[in-house]
């Protein structure tokens, strides 16, 4: 995994997405035209670029865990308190969001086969939360309240891809990098000594990203465009020893959230190609 930071990472990958389109128009001009051929007649230009909108559905699953440990000196938690605090620290948050993408993509045809280079941007809303708690093992009837939070809201994917043009059908794989910034947090509470403890966890992270898909050709400037992507991303981390209870506060306790995020994106759009 990889950490940039988030805006900056937002930013370049849109502008290296537009530059390489646009390098690519350039060279496919010096090379000359050509098309994709077909049986009814329909072709699409050979060697070009294209901008595209596409919308659709993107389904994540951030898989949260929180643990903390036995801090020494002044521990607030007895030591059989943390192995219970724990064991309900790994959590799962599902959801999911309509998406809406912006995409380009550049690409070359030789004896129908087609390949080529994509990469888009999107913009979701991905947010849950989950709750678990116990029983002090150490002093019923008191217990504690774990809750994990999560969301992410924009995610950007550059794949290559390669294909088989079938007519006017162009199905393909793609495979490729990801960036997006999952975001999170957890609060615990119990009801002991009103113990309270916060964090947050934000970071950019790279990942990967694989999907398939097929393209419909209408003429030589319009396709529509159905693709399914895979993404997913490795853990990211962050650290907190903000512990307070009634009479004080302790430190030594600290607590460690971790997040992974898998997410599934599916996608209908048009494409203009030039």
């Amino acid at each position: 995994m990889v950490l940039v930071d988030g805006s900056a990472a937002f930013r370049g990958a849109l502008a290296v997405l537009l530059t390489l389109c646009a390098l690519t128009v350039t060279a496919a001009n010096d090379l000359g035209d050509g098309a994709i051929p077909s049986r009814n007649g329909t072709a699409l230009n050979q060697g070009n670029c294209s901008l595209g909108l596409k919308q659709g559905g993107a389904w994540t699953r951030f898989g949260t865990r929180t643990v903390t440990v036995l801090g020494v000196p002044g521990s607030y938690f007895y030591p059989s308190s943390v192995p219970a605090i724990n064991a309900v620290g790994s959590q799962s948050i599902h959801s999911a969001s309509p998406t809406i993408d912006m995409q380009t993509e550049c690409h070359w045809e030789a004896n129908r086969l087609f390949y080529g280079l994509e990469g888009d941007v999107s913009y979701q809303r991905l947010t849950g939360t989950a709750n678990a708690g116990a029983v002090y093992p150490c002093c019923p009837p008191t217990g504690f309240t774990l809750t994990s939070m999560a969301h992410s809201s924009w995610l950007v994917t550059v794949r290559p891809r390669i294909g088989f043009v079938v007519n006017n059908w162009i199905p393909f794989v793609s495979g490729g990098v990801a960036v997006g910034k999952p975001n999170g947090g957890f609060i615990f509470r119990d009801n002991n000594s009103a113990a309270f403890a916060s964090g947050s966890v934000s970071e950019t992270a790279l990942g990967f990203s694989f999907g398939a898909g097929v393209e419909m050709v209408l003429n030589r400037n319009w396709s529509l465009q159905a693709e399914y992507v895979d993404i997913r991303f490795g853990n990211i981390s962050d650290v907190s020893a903000n512990l307070t209870f009634n009479s004080g506060r302790s430190p030594t306790n600290v607590f460690t959230q971790r997040i992974d995020v898998s997410a599934r994106v599916l996608t209908l759009g048009a494409n203009f190609h030039f």
